[in-house]
């Protein structure tokens, strides 16, 4: 029997954790030291994610070409990888492309509602919504 995942309900972030704690608390402590959490969560952010995602989003455009010429629609992690343009997809770490890295980037291209994930037996396929 196939299983489809579409949407799954997110978790708060730890930034929503802190401000909700925030507007909770009136103990001046709690609040100092969420506000010092909240800044630490900012400038995380800020270093150097940038550079990764658009190397994402540039694969996420190719597997989505990949997946969108593909005959039947659907397409495994393998078949994905199997296709030279994503296996010769130049990381800027320059490590190669895995299945690791190709399955990763499904996740995210399903938890963002891009691509569908069948799972039939063992075998998962994806495919563009």
């Amino acid at each position: 029997m196939a299983t489809v995942v579409v949407n799954k309900v997110k978790a708060p972030t730890q930034k929503e954790m802190y401000e909700r704690i925030i507007a909770q608390t009136e103990d001046k402590e709690i609040v100092a030291f969420c506000e010092k959490k909240i800044e630490q969560l900012a400038r995380k952010a800020s270093s150097g994610g940038d550079k990764k995602n658009e190397e994402h989003e540039e694969i996420m455009d190719i597997i989505r070409d990949i997946l969108s010429e593909s005959e039947s629609g659907k397409m495994k992690c393998g078949d994905i990888l199997r296709d030279e343009r994503a296996a010769n997809f130049e990381w800027k770490d320059g490590k190669a492309t895995s299945s690791q890295r190709v399955s990763a980037i499904l996740k995210k291209m399903v938890d963002k509602g891009d691509v569908a994930k069948v799972t039939d037996k063992k075998d998962t396929l994806f495919y563009l919504v």
